[in-house]
């Protein structure tokens, strides 16, 4: 299997794209999501949900790395 960068991807258009970057990105997506995403790199990524501050569902994501950016 290739790293991430080498893959095809098909591009959904019943979802979004978000990009975060900055100091403080991972810790505000850590806080907010259902899984651990310091884990991960520029080869993988984190199926989980988006959370309120409260800990209510609100979507199903995919976290991936993009270089530094989150």
């Amino acid at each position: 299997m290739g790293t991430m960068a080498e893959m095809n991807y098909t591009l959904l258009t019943e979802r979004g794209l978000l990009r975060l970057s900055g100091a403080d990105a991972r810790t505000f997506l850590q806080g907010l999501m259902s899984n651990d995403v310091e884990g991960v790199k520029a080869d993988n990524s984190v199926y989980a949900a988006l959370l309120t501050p409260q800990g209510k569902f609100l979507f199903e994501i995919r976290r991936a790395s993009c270089r530094e950016r989150v």
